[in-house]
């Protein structure tokens, strides 16, 4: 479980340190880091350096094409840190460093001369913004995304220094490398993305997935569904529904279940009640306390509902498990600087219309 959070020099973030709970609603205003705190923690677990890897290929980021990793510093700062139980990792550039560093990678992976690979640096420094260098204790590993080490292979396919079988084989095991260690931010930009794998279930653990998300509707009562089949969804009255076309309330839900599901330790939740209503977000909160409970996990949502603030709250009232383990981290901006005040479930409810001023932007 994470119980210190120590953010430097990140996005917007110059210095903030956080003491998270189990449950952990993030809230304030536009522009105060609620979603730099939840890309803290995610980077913090993805841009670990690895050992055994000078070069470590990333996964690209469904909200862009690829990630632009230079851009998670602070743009007047020449590093950034978070450290998350004491243990910190290091984000930095180094453009020399990283010429070099790719130099080597390209020419170990791809049999080339250097002379010819010297001919790369300026199209190297096309690229400077869409990598950054992790270290922590004694390791450190460059971190670019795929797609972009891609990009720069295909640029010698062009130039007739590899060949197509080449290609095919150095890609492949690019993109081999690099398990990420935890479920990425869910947001609600990425609808689409878990609708297609509930959709195409051409994955074992997928399809095991959406029937657990079947039973979990039927469970909560979310919905009156029978099955999902196919690209369809079939009611208990018999209709059957395109999966396309139910309302964004409904795909939201299905999403964050899909997302619980799959997590293990941590989960990441950027406004995930966006497109819902009351109800669903009750039968929301309650999946998750249950959750949290049987999984042992540990969940960071950033929000602007009143709605979600106001369910944890009444669920409060009743369950001593929220009670001892809801934490409000509520941030506001002081001179430029963004802050942190951690509130309890009781100091919460006293200052409760406070916090709803600042949900409702006022």
């Amino acid at each position: 479980m994470i119980e210190t959070i120590l953010i430097k020099n990140f996005r917007c973030i110059k210095s903030l340190q956080i003491n998270p709970a189990k449950i952990n609603l993030i809230v304030g205003r536009n522009n105060t880091g609620k979603t730099s705190i939840l890309e803290a923690i995610e980077k913090y677990y993805q841009l670990k350096p690895h050992a055994y890897k000078r070069i470590v290929p990333v996964p690209s980021n469904f909200r862009t094409r690829y990630e632009m990793f230079r851009y998670l510093i602070n743009v007047k700062e020449k590093e950034a840190t978070v450290a998350i139980n004491n243990l910190q990792l290091k984000l930095y550039v180094d453009d020399i460093l990283f010429e070099r560093e790719m130099k080597d990678f390209l020419g170990n992976m791809l049999k080339i001369d250097r002379n010819k690979l010297d001919n790369l640096t300026q199209e190297l420094r096309y690229y400077n913004e869409y990598y950054v260098f992790g270290e922590m204790l004694n390791s450190k590993s460059l971190f670019i995304p795929k797609v972009i080490v891609w990009s720069i292979l295909h640029l010698f396919y062009e130039e007739g220094e590899i060949d197509f079988q080449n290609l095919s084989y150095v890609s492949e095991e690019i993109f081999k490398m690099n398990e990420i260690p935890l479920e990425p931010i869910l947001s609600p930009i990425k609808l689409e993305e878990t609708l297609s794998k509930l959709k195409s279930t051409k994955l074992e653990e997928d399809l095991k997935i959406k029937l657990d998300v079947e039973k979990t509707i039927k469970k909560y009562e979310i919905e009156k569904i029978e099955r999902f089949q196919d690209q369809f969804v079939i009611f208990k009255d018999g209709s059957a529904i395109p999966l396309d076309i139910l309302g964004d309330g409904f795909l939201q839900m299905i999403s964050i279940l899909y997302y619980l599901i799959k997590c293990k330790e941590i989960a990441l939740l950027d406004e995930p009640t966006a497109f819902m209503h009351p109800g669903y977000i009750r039968k929301f909160v309650e999946y998750l306390i249950d959750v949290v409970k049987d999984k042992n996990m540990q969940v960071f949502i950033s929000t602007h509902n009143i709605d979600l603030l106001e369910t944890f709250l009444d669920f409060g009232e009743d369950d001593s498990f929220v009670k001892d383990n809801l934490k409000i981290i509520r941030l506001t901006r002081v001179n430029g600087d963004i802050r942190a005040r951690e509130l309890g479930f009781k100091e919460a409810l006293e200052e409760s219309e406070e916090l709803y001023t600042d949900l409702r932007g006022i």
